[in-house]
């Protein structure tokens, strides 16, 4: 008969939550996994993201408390998969040999698989020139329009110009569009500044004087919106007109207004399907350099993914099976700094 264990009542809440945390007791498939992340983390960096992605598939079945995407998991296996297989290959052209390393790739690169699986973590890659088409990067130029108030964006639009895409901005907000128009100056002042104006130009300007018999005051005009979203008031147009001669009088300063301005923003960005075509055709056209920078930039942006895969897939063995690894861990740690120890006095 198995002996009663008398446990305090710290140890009875640390075994609790032991076992609530692993899930699992001791089992063949616990020791499995444990074998198999083992064996993983003996290889390179590439390869061990493969095996941990390969290991997620493994564990599926009884991954449904674990915090796992298998979408990302679906990546990561299928990037590593068609970076592994990937063998040299030799290639002639004009009496040059070069030598290619063409990437097979899992999946057919349309321009949706493509942003899936290639743009969140490509950065520079080099490949020959020679073998590929001349595709030309052309940007396609937006104008963002956006609520100062709620950073709502209210216009996305192709048109490159403010004054276009504020045009469109009053044709789609015409039932709260608001005009305002002011002189900033009283009726007494534009009559002296007319009788001034004539003047002058009766003794110097006189062959001008039809043009300029009334004087123009200064005046401002701007139109106004509302937010659909947070209903406040934007200012989307001003404009200040100094008046007719304003060179020969007080200047006249533009009104300091509470309303906020309306937010433009010119945005260029390449063309992502011209984009797309000529990275599946460089892709089968890599050099050993561009072959290792897109391998360097996959692994960079997958570490710390497969870390939390690889610690989610750790809470499903048991407590004794990883005890026993960890030991066997310090263990080998221990052995490989005496040899090296032993060899270093042995010289």
């Amino acid at each position: 008969m198995k002996k009663t264990e008398n446990l305090s009542e710290k140890e009875k809440t640390a075994r609790l939550a032991s076992d609530a945390f692993y899930k699992r007791s001791k089992t063949p498939k616990s020791q499995m996994i444990m074998l198999k992340i083992l064996q993983a983390n003996r290889l390179d960096n590439l390869r061990r993201t493969n095996k941990i992605a390969a290991l997620a598939y493994f564990i599926q079945p009884d991954s449904k408390d674990l915090e796992i995407d298998y979408d990302l998991v679906e990546i990561i296996y299928s990037v590593s998969n068609a970076f592994i297989a990937t063998r040299k290959a030799v290639r002639y052209f004009e009496g040059w040999t070069y030598r290619i390393y063409p990437i097979s790739w899992g999946f057919q690169l349309t321009l949706k698989n493509y942003e899936r699986y290639i743009v969140p973590w490509m950065e520079t890659y080099h490949y020959y020139i020679p073998f590929c088409s001349n595709f030309k990067d052309y940007l396609h130029k937006e104008t963002w329009v956006s609520c100062p108030y709620c950073n709502k964006v209210i216009l996305n639009t192709n048109q490159t110009t403010k004054e276009n895409a504020l045009k469109l901005i009053e044709e789609k907000f015409k039932e709260s569009l608001e005009t305002v128009k002011e002189t900033l100056l009283d009726e007494e002042e534009i009559k002296k500044r007319t009788a001034k104006l004539n003047s002058n130009y009766d003794s110097t300007y006189y062959f001008n004087r039809s043009r300029y018999q009334t004087y123009k005051p200064p005046y401002w005009k701007a139109s106004y919106i509302k937010c659909p979203k947070c209903k406040q008031k934007i200012r989307i147009s001003f404009t200040f007109f100094h008046g007719t001669d304003y060179k020969n009088y007080d200047p006249v300063n533009p009104p300091e207004f509470e309303t906020k301005e309306i937010i433009t923003e010119n945005k260029e960005y390449p063309d992502p399907i011209v984009q797309a075509k000529k990275f599946q055709e460089a892709s089968h056209f890599l050099t050993l350099k561009g072959y290792h920078q897109l391998v360097n930039s996959f692994l960079t942006w997958t570490e710390p993914y497969v870390s939390h895969i690889e610690w989610e897939i750790l809470k499903l063995v048991d407590p004794d099976t990883l005890q026993k690894y960890l030991e066997y861990e310090f263990k080998s740690d221990e052995k490989s700094d005496e040899k090296e120890e032993q060899g270093e006095e042995e010289q």
